[in-house]
């Protein structure tokens, strides 16, 4: 949590690039203007790293003749890349080491931008308040049936059929927690090793859910028959012990 507050401060300071946002691994298209040019290179692509990716490649001018175009696939690495390119604009080659146009290479070809990163987290934190209350209201109920001094079922307790589904809820906001988690890491932050580890989690869980869901509430159908049959019993005048 400490992680994505330091990271939501920062966001106001990250843009979407000169030439937009490409998807890590997938080519991006750049498109470079020059009215007055006859032609225009690209000198040079730097990772963020600040290693070269291309140096010294050629554009194809559009059909309109006033940009040109580029397609870049290198797009190994997240983060920023620079672009170095010139032309001769009015028959004058333009060529500056200091200026540069930039893209943004994310896993989901979005930058996190401030309102986005709100939602984000703002969602996560409502489903853990909400994880948290469920919890303590499920500390609250009761576990049992109500018993006499001789340890012997006086009634059923029905409000103990509450706590499974209160822990069902707790699990299923963990479950939605976990998932925003990896893939808030993976589309947005670059975080391949954590965005993979939470992701992984979230489906070992997933299939955990699949497997004893039917179980658990089969169980709890189970459980309701049997404190029908004590009720009778009870009504009968028969002692049930709380424990068989």
């Amino acid at each position: 949590m400490r992680k994505l507050l330091l990271i939501l401060l920062f966001i106001p300071l990250i843009t979407a690039g000169s030439f937009g946002t490409g998807i890590i691994d997938e080519c991006i298209d750049l498109e470079i203007g020059c009215g007055n040019c006859t032609y225009v290179n690209i000198s040079k692509i730097i990772y963020p790293n600040n290693t070269d990716a291309v140096t010294n490649v050629a554009t194809t001018q559009s059909v309109d003749g006033v940009t040109y175009n580029y397609t870049f696939c290198n797009t190994t690495s997240y983060g920023e890349y620079h672009v170095y390119s010139f032309g001769d604009d009015d028959g004058y080659i333009t060529l500056s080491e200091d200026e540069y146009d930039y893209f943004i290479i994310t896993g989901s070809g979005f930058t996190f931008e401030q309102p986005k990163a709100i939602f984000y987290i703002a969602m996560i934190v409502l489903f853990g308040c909400i994880f948290i209350l469920t919890l303590y209201l499920t500390t609250k109920l009761p576990s049992g049936n109500v018993t006499d001094g001789f340890d012997n079922i006086i009634s059923i307790n029905w409000l103990k059929y509450l706590r499974p589904v209160l822990f069902a809820i707790a699990w299923g906001l963990l479950l939605a927690i976990i998932f925003i988690s990896s893939n808030l890491s993976l589309a947005y932050l670059g975080e391949d090793l954590v965005g993979d580890f939470l992701f992984t989690i979230y489906q070992v869980m997933f299939w955990m859910t699949i497997v004893f869901m039917p179980i658990w509430v089969m169980y709890i159908f189970i459980s309701v028959f049997r404190d029908k049959e004590t009720k009778k019993m009870i009504e009968r005048g028969i002692d049930v012990p709380s424990k068989p």
